[in-house]
């Protein structure tokens, strides 16, 4: 047995049966040291499996362990409804494909498609984004619709290569509201160009989201607007299949 990791165990059961707890109060109920406790709760805050509190200093459960759930359950439902159409576009295109879910303030990579090419953008199922990052960050944006004061705001708090200009994103959100898809176009990453578009259920919450990812001077602009087209329309039907909503009507961002 490893001491860290039944440690990092008994923590997460106890505070799924008693709710949130502050380290004290953790490493008194497991008889632990309160140095030891805290490092251990950090590392659990910073892997999503529990919440910190900085106003009360309580954790509580977070949303990672749901997370690990559903890579076997409801996720594997997706993956199977998008896979065909994702390793299709992959094939055609020759770029990576992606298939992403919102969770809370994170993007999660559930699947990947590779693009067939030997020189790709090379993606990890499992890595994890900010989710108003990149191509899938501005997809959700565009369903929040924040005004143009918060839009600046957030990108301010991001990482990017090379930043996008607050004013000129702005009112790109309100294209990717009206076509279904966005484009990051090396502002993440320069020399990847990543075009996105999210599977929005009933209530227009979006759900997940799909990706295809290249190199910057890879298609020209017009085969980048077809592609931004395709994958919208996957994600079209993808929502109306499993939220039985209207193909023609579901929205998309």
């Amino acid at each position: 047995m490893v001491p860290s990791i039944s440690k990092a165990i008994a923590i997460l059961r106890l505070i799924s049966t008693k709710g949130g707890m502050g380290v004290n109060a953790v490493a008194r109920a497991l008889n632990l040291s309160p140095s030891s406790c805290f490092n251990i709760l950090k590392t659990l805050a910073a892997e999503d499996f529990l919440r910190f509190d900085p106003a009360t200093k309580v954790y509580s459960i977070g949303d990672g362990l749901a997370e690990l759930v559903r890579v076997h359950g409801h996720d594997g439902d997706w993956r199977n409804l998008l896979h065909a159409d994702l390793r299709q576009l992959a094939d055609s295109t020759g770029r990576s494909s992606g298939f992403w879910r919102y969770s809370g303030n994170r993007s999660t990579l559930v699947d990947v498609i590779e693009s067939p090419l030997e020189t790709r953008v090379h993606l990890t199922t499992g890595q994890r984004l900010p989710a108003h990052l990149g191509a899938i960050g501005r997809c959700l944006l565009a369903l929040e619709a924040p005004d143009a004061r918060r839009v600046e705001e957030i990108i301010a708090e991001l990482r990017w290569q090379a930043p996008p200009d607050p004013e000129t994103y702005f009112k790109e959100l309100l294209e990717v509201r009206e076509r279904g898809w966005a484009m990051d176009d090396g502002h993440y990453l320069r020399g990847v160009v990543t075009i996105a578009a999210a599977i929005v259920g009933p209530n227009a919450v979006p759900t997940y989201c799909i990706t295809s990812t290249g190199f910057s001077g890879q298609h020209s602009p017009e085969k980048l607007e077809e592609i931004g087209t395709r994958l919208a329309s996957i994600a079209r039907k993808a929502a109306a299949r499993a939220y039985a909503l209207p193909a023609q009507s579901a929205p998309t961002t």
